[in-house]
């Protein structure tokens, strides 16, 4: 699991050592002066603090602090020089702190405390809200069972209604467990994607449309296809690549505007193109029109398992599911806004065995 990282510093040798190791452990970084933290408008897992910049500003620290939903964790940064202000930063609010220089391995196990607190944290996050969205299904066919139960439901119509309701709180139920289930294997048990199957990828999308049809909310929902000619194959089995194709479009289907059609395509990465080079991954792009994701969003719907969120987003419980399964094949995933909603883009690796 890659981690959203924030480095403050105006020093340009420690900034670029930093960078240059947490690229390294697949991290992702964002680089951030003094004069610019007024930009910053994401949220992170980690902010990396330098303590030369906070002796001057030490104001930053709180200001922080009083953001904890878009910190999760603040790390101050010190040289061994200034090893006796490390219990007054703590004093002050920090989470913890790092020695610099520091050898990569000690930085490695740094940030691999806060992948497993994040990894916590999420699934702290899904438990809640697991529960939170569960409890209606299962109360709704609880309740309407007994009333069938105690003859209270005095016509057929009435019965109908109430085996529709008690089949489709069922059904949603049974989707939030295993959704739960998927979300923990693909998280703690990722040795199921350490060496993935190939697929033909216009073969397997028109497999996995026709397979939407199987569900209600799907059944007339148009689409539209667009490939880039000679796609190689990609490594992915096809039913792995048919979840995440149905988590995603399950999620855009609710935020597309009604009569609209779900346009699906794939093609070589761009720069790959530009460069004439063999290429390395294949962009899949599902595009809508609706409700665009908002900017403050773009990174958190794939991040944070909470319940404002699922409020606004109907069904986004499945995005970080999705992001765990991409990232595990060596691919990425990310939003962006187009002038009438917006696109999902997520790459795969191209099998190697592709000539």
């Amino acid at each position: 699991m890659k981690l959203l990282v924030l480095l403050v510093s105006n020093n340009e040798i420690m900034r670029r050592e930093l960078l240059t190791h947490l690229a390294a452990l697949d991290h992702k970084v964002i680089l951030v002066s003094s004069d610019e933290l007024t930009s910053v408008k994401d949220e992170f897992d980690l902010v990396l603090l330098d303590s030369e910049l906070l002796e001057s500003r030490p104001d930053i620290l709180a200001k922080w602090k009083e953001h904890p939903y878009r910190y999760r964790a603040v790390v101050v940064v010190i040289p061994p020089s200034r090893m006796e202000s490390v219990s007054s930063w703590l004093e002050r609010g920090a989470d913890d702190w790092i020695l610099y220089p520091s050898h990569p391995l000690m930085l490695k196990t740094k940030l691999d405390q806060y992948v497993q607190i994040k990894l916590a944290n999420q699934t702290t996050e899904l438990a809640a809200s697991f529960a939170h969205d569960i409890r209606p299904s299962l109360t709704s066919i609880y309740g309407f069972a007994e009333l069938m139960k105690m003859n209270a439901l005095a016509t057929d119509d009435e019965r109908q209604k109430s085996l529709s309701i008690i089949k489709r709180s069922a059904k949603d139920a049974i989707e939030w467990i295993t959704d739960f289930v998927d979300y923990i294997d693909a998280n703690y048990s990722l040795s199921r994607f350490a060496e993935p199957e190939t697929m033909s990828i216009i073969e397997s999308v028109e497999s996995t449309s026709k397979r939407f049809g199987e569900y209600d909310e799907l059944k007339h929902q148009s689409f539209i296809y667009e490939f880039a000619d000679k796609l190689p194959t990609v490594k992915i089995n096809e039913f792995d690549f048919y979840l995440i194709m149905l988590r995603l479009v399950k999620n855009i289907s609710v935020w597309a505007a009604d009569g609209s059609s779900i346009k699906i395509s794939a093609q070589l990465e761009p720069s790959v193109e530009e460069t004439n080079s063999k290429p390395s991954k294949v962009r899949f792009t599902i595009q809508y029109t609706g409700m665009a994701v908002g900017e403050i969003d773009k990174e958190r719907i794939f991040h944070h398992w909470s319940v404002p969120l699922q409020h606004k987003y109907k069904r986004a419980f499945q995005l970080p599911i999705v992001k765990s399964q991409i990232e595990a094949l060596g691919g990425e995933i990310w939003v962006e806004g187009t002038t009438d909603g917006s696109a999902f883009h997520f790459t795969l690796p191209v099998a190697s065995s592709t000539p």
